[in-house]
């Protein structure tokens, strides 16, 4: 029985928490509060403070919280299976929610807005992923989902993939994106090559290739604007140029050789035969 009271005061300052949000929104809460109000809901009789200010104190702010890998909420005293799964929900249910309200009959009309629609498909990520737009000629948006989870590396997956989906969506534009878990967003050797080949695909299929953006740490590079996508087309097409310049001499070498064959064939059989 003496442990009545102690619940009447957790289910009074519960009680005072959740109005506050339903009347003001999270706005006039602080970050260990916003973290108490939600592990309200998967502890039903446990007092939520100490475990949210424990939780801040391990990963440093509210966003690295909700990005901590699972195995590692786990670590932290009073979060069980139920309050790491709650947490890790968050992320990933905003990110849903953020697509949902933009992605239905968008049209997209400049840059801003296709980094407003893609920053959130990286919400939570630590893993590096690949995202694909696909948009039609009048600019409507066609496509817009992960099409490759891991590496940029994995060049020959995820393009076999990419010209499969905007041949099939019978796209005129594509753009893809992909985060640095690192949070260092200036492109590696290793995207501008990525870039380049994808480029040279698209081009091959006739689809015009936007922008290779790159997101970390809440800001993003892009390719095209840093010029990477300028000197790409220009050295595709230096490259396709000494292609045909290549095979016109060779077109050019076999023309001869086959005038050169005929005209010591037509000589051999002038030459007047011996009786």
């Amino acid at each position: 029985m003496a442990k009545e009271p102690e619940k009447s005061l957790h289910a009074g300052h519960r009680s005072r928490l959740k109005n506050q949000f339903l009347k003001n929104g999270l706005d006039s809460m602080e970050d260990h509060v916003v973290l108490e109000l939600l592990l309200f809901y998967s502890m039903a009789q446990v007092d939520t403070n100490p475990i949210a200010h424990r939780l801040l104190a391990k990963f440093g702010s509210l966003a690295q919280v909700f990005d901590a890998p699972y195995e590692q909420l786990l670590t932290v005293e009073g979060v069980g299976p139920a309050a790491a799964t709650l947490i890790k929900l968050v992320p990933q249910l905003s990110r849903r929610y953020n697509e949902s309200r933009t992605i239905k009959k968008n049209r997209i009309y400049s840059l801003d807005q296709i980094v407003s629609l893609l920053e959130t498909k990286f919400i939570g990520a630590q893993e590096e992923q690949i995202v694909l737009v696909l948009l039609g000629s009048d600019g409507s948006l066609l496509f817009l989902d992960k099409v490759c989870e891991g590496s940029v590396g994995t060049v020959p997956v995820y393009v076999r993939r990419i010209i499969r989906l905007a041949l099939q969506y019978d796209a005129d534009t594509a753009l893809i994106a992909h985060n640095h878990p690192s949070g260092n967003a200036l492109p590696s050797s290793q995207d501008i090559a990525a870039t380049r080949e994808l480029y040279a695909a698209l081009e091959g299929v006739n689809i015009h290739f936007e922008d290779h953006l790159i997101f970390a740490a809440g800001e993003y590079v892009s390719l095209r604007r840093a010029g990477w996508l300028d000197k790409i087309r220009k050295q595709t097409a230096q490259a396709n140029d000494a292609t045909i310049y290549e095979v016109a001499n060779f077109l050019e070498e076999q023309k001869k050789a086959r005038k050169t064959a005929i005209h010591g064939t037509f000589a051999a059989n002038s030459k007047p035969k011996k009786r």
